[in-house]
């Protein structure tokens, strides 16, 4: 069993984020005891040139003293639709109603590059920069749709087959998740001590 933050989920959260439940039961009944699991990320994140000061949430990060750092999003709906003429996501629950959802793709890769600002923050990866902290330490990112068995449409380049999970997965978390892990160490020169190091920091 891995280490969970937090232990548990408490009573109300469960009954409003179902897909979020289904999930983090299946990750604390699945992963390996040296995976770490967070859920509810929260972080600020300061204004910009671009962009007004705000804040952000990544519904899980992954930690593992080997493998590194991985960012899941979780979208429910019991059906999940890409629209690709106007770029847009639906998901429709079990009542068939239809709700117009974020890009979970976007939304999983821009919480990956905000983690990796809060890496930098700390003294263990003071040394390193956006640039090059990706070839040091393995941080990759996935989506889970819990409750769909597919998704309509055609799907986006970056809509991997390797990066993304049906609920044909839910039962093989711990094998999925070791596999996205060695699929964004691909071709870098990721360091084992970074790992550790990225794993460590983030329970402290």
């Amino acid at each position: 069993m891995p280490t969970m933050f937090p232990d548990s989920l408490p009573k109300p959260i469960q009954e409003y984020l179902r897909g979020e439940t289904k999930v983090f039961e299946a990750f604390k009944s699945q992963l390996s005891k040296d995976w770490t699991v967070y859920h509810g990320v929260n972080w600020h994140i300061p204004s910009d040139k671009y962009h007004p000061q705000r804040d952000g949430e990544t519904d899980f990060v992954l930690t593992h003293p080997d493998l590194g750092v991985l960012v899941i999003e979780v979208k429910g709906g019991t059906q999940i639709v890409y629209n690709p003429h106007d770029e847009s996501w639906r998901s429709i629950d079990d009542s068939t109603e239809s709700h117009n959802i974020k890009d979970p793709f976007a939304q999983a890769r821009n919480n990956k590059y905000q983690l990796i600002d809060e890496l930098l923050k700390l003294r263990e990866f003071s040394s390193f920069n956006k640039d090059n902290i990706q070839e040091a330490l393995n941080i990759g990112y996935g989506v889970i749709f819990p409750d769909a068995d597919r998704i309509v449409g055609t799907m986006l380049p970056e809509a991997h087959q390797n990066t993304y999970y049906t609920s044909h997965n839910l039962h093989s978390l711990d094998k999925e998740m070791k596999k996205l892990a060695l699929y964004y160490a691909q071709g870098k020169s990721c360091s084992p001590a970074m790992a550790l190091a990225a794993h460590n920091a983030l329970t402290a």
